[in-house]
């Protein structure tokens, strides 16, 4: 299992579109992001949905989705994408969640990840 504080580490950029604590002490944390991970061979842009409503009006579900995957020589074009895809929509983080849902439901979820946010 991979450690949380590692995947933070090979962060090289991150936004999240959405993001809130629920009330009380053990209250679940719902948010909605895009990610940029160095991985072994290459970079890797991920969209991480953990939201209350577990599906989308797409029928995307929670989950980790690889939006797309570059070699490790192209640094600069993952982040480029991530930035694009993260930032290149509209204000309202719903409408923003909706275009993401819609580019993931094109993409391969991963499963077996662990829930904690990155």
């Amino acid at each position: 299992m991979i450690e949380e504080n590692e995947v933070k580490s090979r962060t090289v950029w991150s936004k999240f579109l959405h993001h809130e604590r629920g009330e009380g002490i053990f209250a679940e944390t719902w948010f909605a992001g895009v990610f940029c991970v160095r991985e072994v061979s290459g970079y890797a842009v991920w969209y991480r949905r953990w939201l209350k409503n577990e599906s989308s009006e797409i029928g995307v579900s929670n989950g980790d989705y690889l939006l797309r995957f570059y070699a490790a020589g192209a640094r600069d074009e993952a982040i480029e994408f991530a930035v694009l895809t993260a930032t290149n929509r509209v204000d309202n983080h719903i409408e923003a969640i909706k275009a993401l849902d819609a580019t993931a439901a094109e993409s391969c979820r991963i499963e077996g990840h662990s829930n904690s946010p990155f």
